[in-house]
């Protein structure tokens, strides 16, 4: 029953977007996307991040999920990056934190 709840809730957050123009904001939303730094703590010290990241943004000293813009629509989607020795790879296709310049994460 739990799951019928979530799934439920999830489905209608979708399609309470999905035939707005632009359900958060005006048109001319300005979104950016955050400087990334990653490294991974080992017994030796810090050591650079090789392999895939997933980024959740959260409202400001808060573990409250806030989600991510995609096609300039807010979505329950998390970022990802491909890392490679701490730089995010060239080659690979990442989804980026995409967020409104005024938001504070």
């Amino acid at each position: 029953m739990k799951k019928l709840i979530a799934l439920t809730a999830v489905a209608a957050f979708m399609a309470g977007c999905s035939d707005d123009g632009n359900c958060n904001g005006s048109d001319d939303m300005h979104l950016i996307s955050p400087a990334l730094e990653m490294s991974v703590s080992t017994a030796s010290g810090q050591s650079p991040l090789t392999g895939i990241l997933t980024v959740a943004a959260c409202n400001a000293n808060s573990s409250i999920y806030y989600g991510n813009y995609v096609n300039n629509k807010l979505t329950p989607f998390d970022g990802y990056y491909h890392v490679k020795d701490g730089a995010l790879y060239d080659g690979a296709i990442n989804r980026r934190i995409m967020l409104p310049q005024v938001l504070t994460i």
